[in-house]
């Protein structure tokens, strides 16, 4: 009962003593511990492990004193010791190790164990172990477990196994052969199977290596169609080289593999690695079918290789070279475009087109103009996706103004083709750590060498306009004496190369041939190394080739920067567009309106009996004549002098002497031979010209400005045309000041009400146009030109080049059109001001019509002009509304982060709308608004 509680206790001690119910011992020792033996035998103190019990079959020590030896023989050591590194032996020497000469066991030979070694007539029991039976019991089972009637078709093991290595190499054989039709390996005898093997086990094999053999097969046909293709681009070429190098290592380390291939275990595990190689390859190789052209090829492969930044370092490395091979023609490419390479032209073909990222403009190739100058058009779309926009838009500004600095200042250095260098420059992929610090050190190297060339190039320019005789006879003494210019930067010595042997194509090194075939060797790890992690692939185009594109960005801007600002005079063709397009000057406002609106000039009509003399001043006289519009000779008559006269009266006609000299266009003609012409008009507008009251009487005319090159490339089309509409729209702005300026004082007061504020009306917006919208934000524009200048000034002092100033000729041409826009803008002339814009020129017609009736008075004048006094004051105070309502519109009108950087932000103009300035202009005192 006691036991039966206690059972569950596991902890219990007290009954320790106990023994246990599966004890053999004594059932009356109740001792823990058995009883110690003191009793001390000599056989025990002689022999400790001898036994207590003393039987007859007991070891026994021999009897030392009747022990004798057997006969013993004299083996007397020589008297000698002689060393020889020849073995002499009178005949053949046995092996002992040899069981039988001709290497095979016969049957006579039997395999012992231990119970047949006690017993002679022993005999084995036959194993239990199938696989122990050899594979014919194997094949007999399977037989026996499948339930088949018909016999299975057993291929031998070293025939299937042959048959599946050249079916893995893609390679036809006795087993398996390949159809050009399906482009597929098929079976030659369905139902075999290798003797020991299941066909579900060798199936799976089977399988595998088919696939392989496929992949095989389909990437030598590959390789073969494009060397053969007379099509084929450069890209699509490297990657067949690439194909042809993998499947060439492949076949190399499967064929030194094959000798000790022996199972389909072995040869599984020899197929594994080339399989996946493989597989990975003939995905890029598929996933390459549509790509027309080398970004399209690189785009495609660096996509593909962004999936394997979690594989093996083995397989990642293989592919990274796959993608530095087939990106290479378009790095070249590009490496070309920005000068790290000799220009070859290939970029535009025979019909002009562009074969890459940029396209120029074909209608600049004109064959009529001898030296036509070509537009380059940037076409981000054709870049790879490795290259980030802003790196596009970088590559693609460095070669614009490379080229422009090749055509304008050939003698410059950075015109040059590059050279050489022991490192030569050039854009390269760099997928470990430690090359990036090669990467900025060369590009460093780099700018260092290019910087002293371009400074000692502009000391050696200076010298020559300051005494240009003395440099010219020092410049034909060191061309006599074989001397180096200041513009040959690097030089080399191409003798040896030009003596040395032509290397054979055995001898040139296969980076990812060597790559595949270290692959298969296994990895040496050191104790103690560390393990080296490499950079993102998505992150390395920017540390492969930003370093070097900076630096090349920040010399070629630097000097294209200078070219534009001291050889060829920006700032004055800048400085006359203020001037004439803008309305900046007074003197030119005052003689165009007297030209055209003043009507106490001479006319300039041909009238029958009276000859026209240029005299004396002439005008077209718009509201005083009947006729309209006038003809082109009438136009020559009243415009002829006025842009020449005002040019030179003005400061920036000073600047333009050296320009003048430069351009090589006679004295007297304006830069960029600005001259008044007629603007092209469809139908519909030329209608609207025809009638000489409406406001759009003057829409033919405009101002005819060609930028000189390399000017094009700031002063676009685009930029002309935005000038053009800002012309158009200030020259109505002049005529309806000059109309409210002369309406009658005299008349009704409907009529001295009208006149009063319309006067009031036009004034206030004109001086708004005018001074703010205009002159304002083209002032910034201006005091950003000069910060440019005088950083650029400070270079020079400091003898340094792209330190101070990093803006290149595309910066200058992106602000200048946002100045533009910003002058849109506040002339309410963008596209989405549209409607605003409609109801000014409304307000426009209404005044005109007043004017036309008040040179033209009727019977009901009076009725008429309360009508239009009625109509323009709806008009003006809705256009108010809108103004106002645009001025509590949530950020409208707010500067940009491009215009920030213009200064168009709160320090220049203060936190406020700039269509608020318009209506604090036209309504200051409230009293539009209480009309």
């Amino acid at each position: 009962m006691m036991e039966s509680q206690d059972a569950g206790n596991i902890f219990d001690s007290s009954d320790l003593w106990r023994p246990s119910v599966f004890s053999t011992s004594g059932i009356n020792d109740t001792s823990l511990f058995p009883d110690v033996n003191f009793e001390f035998s000599e056989t025990k103190s002689s022999n400790p492990y001898a036994s207590e019990s003393r039987t007859p079959g007991d070891l026994k020590l021999p009897d030392l004193e009747n022990f004798e030896y057997g006969p013993l023989f004299d083996i007397s050591p020589p008297e000698e010791s002689v060393a020889s590194l020849e073995t002499v032996t009178d005949g053949e020497e046995e092996d002992v190790w040899r069981l039988c000469p001709d290497g095979h066991v016969g049957n006579e030979a039997k395999l012992l164990s231990w119970e047949s070694f006690g017993q002679k007539e022993y005999h084995e029991p036959r194993s239990a172990y199938i696989s122990e039976a050899g594979p014919g019991a194997f094949d007999v089972a399977l037989q026996e477990k499948e339930q088949r009637k018909a016999a299975r078709k057993v291929i031998q093991s070293d025939v299937y196994l042959k048959s599946l290595f050249a079916l893995g190499l893609g390679r036809s054989s006795v087993l398996f052969t390949y159809d050009a039709n399906s482009k597929r390996f098929t079976k030659e005898l369905a139902a075999g199977t290798p003797t020991g093997y299941s066909a579900e086990s060798s199936g799976a094999l089977q399988n595998h290596l088919m696939a392989c053999g496929n992949r095989m097969r389909h990437l030598r046909d590959y390789a073969d169609r494009t060397y053969s293709s007379g099509v084929a681009f450069p890209a699509k070429i490297a990657l067949a080289n690439a194909v042809s190098s993998i499947i060439e290592a492949l076949e190399q380390h499967l064929s030194d593999a094959a000798a000790d291939i022996r199972s389909l275990l072995q040869l599984q595990q020899a197929f594994d690695r080339p399989s996946r190689i493989l597989s990975e390859v003939h995905d890029i190789v598929q996933s390459m079918k549509g790509a027309r052209s080398d970004e399209e090829m690189a785009t495609a492969i660096f996509l593909r290789c962004q999936n394997c930044e979690q594989e093996p370092d083995w397989l990642r490395s293989i592919l990274l070279v796959l993608l530095a091979r087939v990106s290479g023609p378009w790095l070249e490419i590009a490496e070309e475009w920005i000068g790290l390479r000799q220009d070859q032209g290939f970029h535009f073909g025979k019909d002009g087109q562009a074969a890459a990222f940029v396209d120029c403009d074909a209608a600049t190739s004109d064959q009529s103009n001898p030296k036509p100058e070509i537009v380059y058009i940037h076409r981000p779309e054709l870049m790879p996706a490795f290259i980030a926009p802003e790196d596009g838009q970088m590559i693609f500004n460095i070669g614009q103004s490379l080229r422009i600095i090749r055509e304008h200042d050939p003698d410059h250095p950075l015109a040059e083709p590059i050279r050489s260098l022991d490192k030569k420059p050039s854009l390269k992929w760099t997928f470990e750590w430690d090359e990036v610090d090669g990467i900025l050190e060369k590009a460093k190297r780099y700018e260092e060498a290019l910087a002293a060339a371009t400074r000692e190039y502009g000391n050696a320019k200076i010298n020559l306009e300051a005494s240009p005789h003395a440099v010219s006879a020092t410049t034909e003494e060191q061309r006599s004496h074989g001397e180096k210019r200041p513009t040959e930067v690097f030089s080399f010595d191409t003798s040896t190369d030009f003596d040395a042997l032509p290397l054979s194509s055995a001898s040139l090194p296969d980076e990812l041939y060597q790559m595949i075939r270290s692959s298969f060797s296994p990895a040496i790890i050191e104790p103690n190394s560390t393990i080296a992690f490499s950079p993102p692939i998505s992150l390395t185009p920017l540390l492969s080739f930003n370093p070097l594109l900076t630096t090349q960005s920040r010399l070629i801007n630097s000097a294209t920067i200078r070219l534009f600002l001291r050889s060829h005079h920006l700032r004055t063709h800048l400085s006359l567009q203020r001037q004439f397009h803008l309305f900046g000057d007074g003197v030119f406002v005052s003689k165009l309106t007297s030209a055209l609106f003043d009507p106490n000039l001479h006319t300039t009509e041909r009238k029958r009996g009276v000859m026209r003399a240029g005299s004396s001043a002439m005008g077209l006289k718009l509201g005083s004549r009947s006729t309209w519009p006038p003809a082109s000779s009438e136009l020559r008559l009243a415009l002829t002098g006025i842009l020449g006269e005002c040019w030179a009266a003005s400061s920036a006609a000073l600047r333009s002497e050296s320009d003048r000299r430069n351009e090589r266009r006679p004295a007297g003609d304006l830069p960029g031979s600005l001259s008044f012409s007629i603007r092209q008009l469809d139908d519909a507008e030329a209608e609207k010209i025809l009638d000489p009251s409406s406001l759009h009487a003057l829409d033919f005319l405009r101002l005819q400005y060609s930028p000189p090159a390399p000017l094009g490339a700031i002063l676009t089309p685009l930029s002309l045309e935005k000038y053009d509409n800002i012309f158009k729209f200030l020259l109505r702005i002049l005529r309806l000041l000059f109309v409210v300026t002369h309406l009658p004082r005299s008349g009704t007061a409907t009529s001295q009400n009208f006149r009063l504020q319309a006067y009031h009306f036009m004034t206030r917006l004109a001086g708004y146009y005018f001074k703010t919208g205009a002159g304002e934000t083209w002032n910034l524009f201006e005091r950003y030109l000069d910060g440019v200048e005088q950083r650029l000034k400070e270079e020079d002092e400091n003898e340094e080049l792209g330190v101070r100033v990093m803006e290149g000729i595309d910066d200058i041409r992106r602000i200048h059109e946002l100045c533009l826009d910003r002058i849109l803008f506040a002339l309410v002339l963008r596209r989405r001001q549209e409607k605003v814009m409609n109801l000014l020129e409304e307000i426009f017609d209404v005044v005109l019509q007043f004017s036309k009736r008040c040179s033209e008075p009727a019977e009901d004048d009076e009725e008429i002009e309360e009508k239009l006094f009625a109509s323009f004051q709806s008009k003006v105070a809705l256009f108010m509304e809108v103004c106002k309502g645009l001025v509590g519109k949530k950020g409208y009108g707010k500067a940009t982060a491009g215009e920030e950087r213009l200064g168009f932000g709160v320090a220049a103009m203060g936190d406020e709308n700039v269509i608020e300035r318009l209506v604090v202009a036209l309504d200051f005192n409230g009293f539009l608004s209480r009309v």
